[in-house]
């Protein structure tokens, strides 16, 4: 490979125009963890020997303060990317390629959240290496990187084969636990006209006005268990009822992990992929905790929750629960109010409101 890592503008010469069957590869970046002012290593690996392929190009996404180390070192000017080991005195690169040949240019550039690389041969040179290693790269955090776990992940990616044939392999993002400053950081929630959602933050949390939080304790038959709690406490998997709207919450993060369970439900930080259990949607007018379908998977966003339960049944129902003071009543010649304190003149199904200074639910 050449060491000298430079920004190369070669774009329009990797354009291609005809694209025949190859063996499409699959990309995954590493998980890892970094403290601010410390270096870690991640990996861009192919579950196939990319041997049939010459050149390369994708962006790497990074959290805010994750680098590359630049320039480091003054007396190597031609080495941009890496740093000197004083100890073992020598200039350490930030970027190794497992399956380029030393006749490729690998080229790096700064982008808007990560980096680009491109790397190439003008003669369409394959790899033959036979290694899987896409990329070894050092990273650094530094004092802009905020507490939180993130999802590194790569875009506009492209494998070229030769000048008339490519491919764009799929990719498995990776999870980084960022250890970075205690910046606060604020999660918008939006609660959608189904008037049910989910929620897990990586910080303590009050409820706001408008929204009633339940942790799931379990499944009784098809019916989910629910509790509520007066507070939202960090990586713990929460279910909202309340007024649609978006709700903010500010705090700082204080994660070492994307998931988290409580009960029967699983909350992740970042988007994620899951093959079973069930996920909260609306079909046909019923909001319920869905199965997914292995041969389907379904990614839940960050912040948001699943339950973990695994079984036959289509769907998980949350209109029976405990932790509610009864589910039908009745609210004529009564005082009604919404959870937010707004009098209100008649009640409909499936919402919370304050009736006779009591929280009731309507069914």
């Amino acid at each position: 490979m050449n060491k000298t890592i430079r920004l190369i503008t070669i774009i329009t010469l990797l354009l291609v125009t005809n694209a025949k069957a190859q063996e499409i590869a699959t990309l995954t970046v590493s998980d890892f963890e970094i403290t601010v002012g410390e270096n870690n290593t991640i990996t861009i690996e192919s579950d196939i020997a990319l041997n049939d392929y010459c050149s390369f190009q994708f962006d790497l996404l990074l959290p805010e303060g994750i680098t590359i180390p630049y320039n480091m070192n003054p007396d190597e000017e031609e080495e941009q990317f890496g740093y000197f080991d004083s100890e073992a005195e020598e200039w350490i690169p930030a970027i190794e390629s497992g399956i380029t040949k030393s006749s490729h240019t690998l080229a790096c550039s700064k982008i808007d959240g990560g980096y680009r690389f491109v790397c190439y041969h003008p003669k369409f040179t394959y790899f033959k290496s036979g290694s899987k290693n896409v990329l070894t790269i050092i990273l650094q955090a530094d004092n802009e990187a905020v507490n939180g776990v993130y999802r590194p992940t790569l875009g506009g990616t492209m494998f070229i084969a030769n000048k008339d044939e490519h491919f764009t392999p799929e990719v498995n993002a990776g999870t980084a636990i960022v250890k970075g400053s205690d910046k606060s950081i604020t999660f918008e929630f939006t609660m959608s006209d189904a008037i049910w959602g989910t929620l897990m933050l990586p910080f303590d949390a009050n409820v706001p006005a408008g929204i009633v939080a339940y942790s799931c304790t379990g499944v009784d038959g098809n019916s989910v268990i629910l509790n509520e709690s007066s507070t939202i406490y960090a990586n713990t998997p929460y279910l909202l009822n309340g007024i649609p709207g978006t709700y903010s919450f500010t705090g700082i993060p204080n994660a070492e992990k994307n998931e988290y369970s409580s009960g029967c439900m699983n909350g992740v930080h970042s988007a994620t992929t899951i093959y079973s259990g069930y996920v909260l949607q609306e079909n046909d007018g019923i909001v319920a905790f869905y199965r997914v379908n292995e041969n389907k998977p379904i990614e839940v966003p960050a912040g948001h929750c699943y339950i973990n339960v695994t079984g036959d049944a289509m769907y998980i129902r949350i209109d029976r629960t405990t932790g509610i003071n009864e589910m039908d009543y009745n609210t004529e010649g009564s005082e009604i109010y919404y959870i937010n304190g707004i009098n209100v003149e008649s009640t409909e199904n499936n919402r919370i409101y304050i009736i006779n200074n009591k929280k009731k639910y309507i069914k």
